[in-house]
């Protein structure tokens, strides 16, 4: 009796497998990520908690800068027209900027200096998509547009300082003295460090990152009939990346992007 029971489920199991892999899509997308930050011709009050003073005045001018991002679509058909699509990707994203810093405490130590700043992160980035098809007429060309939202694991942050101008205010020497500290660095130079993005790394390095980005995207894309599509992606973080070391926080600096990816879809009916 057991066995005449599970024959018929093992049918049935069968049949909706069946119906369900012929509703999805897999394939491959990769494509240039225009990246930057909401940090733009920003002004802070600088602290230094060693001294403890507030120290000068810091602006900075954000730049985007052309990385990129690659891995994996599943895309989910309910009908022609409405599908969910989902990404895994391995993706860069970061920032420039062009940094002026003045401090205007008298002492030795007071300096002006102006500098260049590169920020980035890898993610492992999951978006998913509600999509809307409308046919082209061309061939099984359709239009696509998608709105959705996205997640980002932090796997790794970097933060380089290079130093393009500086001068000791009260010697006017046109050098930096090597007791000059600013933003957490000792001796004002260039540098490359680390940014923590978990707990065990936040105990070598002042300066800290959120693990975790969550944020919103819209998608424009068209999809060919022999399986490669071309989509273009919004990207608009919900949290802050930088989180302590750089800025008196909390300051809004969020992650806001531009994808433009090719992918192809293995098994394109």
């Amino acid at each position: 009796m057991r066995r005449k029971k599970i024959i018929p489920i093992i049918f049935l199991l069968a049949f909706f497998s069946e119906k369900i892999i012929a509703q999805v899509k897999m394939g491959v997308v990769t494509g240039p990520f225009f990246t930057t930050n909401t940090l733009h011709n920003a002004e802070s009050g600088i602290i230094n908690p060693a001294i403890p003073c507030f120290c000068g005045i810091k602006k900075e001018e954000t730049k985007s800068v052309v990385l990129y991002s690659a891995g994996f679509t599943l895309d989910y058909s309910f009908s022609d027209e409405i599908s969910i699509s989902a990404k895994t990707l391995f993706a860069v994203k970061g920032w420039n900027e062009s940094v002026h810093y003045a401090d205007f405490n008298p002492g030795a130590a007071a300096v002006t200096y102006d500098s260049k700043d590169k920020y980035r992160f890898d993610y492992f980035e999951a978006p998913v998509y509600l999509v809307f098809s409308s046919s082209l007429g061309n061939e099984g060309a359709v239009f696509r547009a998608g709105i959705g939202g996205y997640m980002d694991v932090a796997l790794q942050g970097k933060y380089e300082f290079h130093l393009l101008h500086a001068q000791n205010i009260v010697e006017n020497s046109g050098v930096l003295t090597h007791n000059a500290a600013t933003d957490g660095l000792p001796v004002l130079k260039d540098s490359t460090n680390l940014i923590a993005i978990n707990n065990l790394q936040r105990k070598v390095t002042p300066y800290s990152a959120n693990s975790l980005d969550i944020g919103v995207c819209v998608l424009l894309g068209i999809e060919m009939g022999n399986g490669f599509h071309y989509d273009l992606s919004l990207f608009n973080g919900l949290k802050n990346i930088l989180t302590t070391g750089f800025y008196p926080y909390p300051r809004t600096n969020r992650s806001i992007g531009i994808s433009i990816s090719a992918g192809y879809y293995f098994n394109k009916k």
